[in-house]
């Protein structure tokens, strides 16, 4: 008789020990999800890229039509020097110029436009020297 009381609380410390595991285990479970639950952007640094080259492309655009700013002109010449971007932005660059020569040629001589033109094209013509390092 004195062996069932022993297997009793055998019993009762595994019993208890199964509940301790069982919510050992729901924690950790928890803290796993809360750990995960961080913003987009903090949690995926392929949509911080893809904000970061979306800006870029915006201030070129910007650059590209005379509207940005020093500091713009500034940083699309860092973004046309990286390797990952420079084969882009320099046909990018290249299409424009070959778009504003043919403007150019099209706006024929004295034409209102002309003025505005040759100053693009000088602008484009000097990003591309200023990434291709020249």
């Amino acid at each position: 008789m004195k062996d069932i009381p022993a297997i009793q609380l055998s019993n009762q410390v595994l019993l208890k020990f199964y509940f301790q595991s069982i919510l050992l285990c729901l924690l950790l479970i928890e803290f796993n999800n809360l750990s995960c639950c961080k913003t987009r952007s903090e949690a995926d640094p392929v949509n911080t890229e893809y904000q970061y080259v979306g800006e870029m492309i915006e201030k070129t655009r910007q650059v590209f039509e005379g509207t940005g700013t020093p500091s713009d002109f500034d940083q699309v010449i860092e973004f046309g020097r990286d390797t990952r971007y420079y084969p882009v932005l320099r046909a990018w660059l290249v299409q424009e110029i070959a778009n504003t020569k043919s403007q150019l040629t099209a706006q024929g001589k004295n034409s209102s436009d002309e003025a505005r033109l040759k100053e693009k094209l000088v602008r484009l013509e000097r990003m591309l020297r200023l990434i291709d390092l020249e």
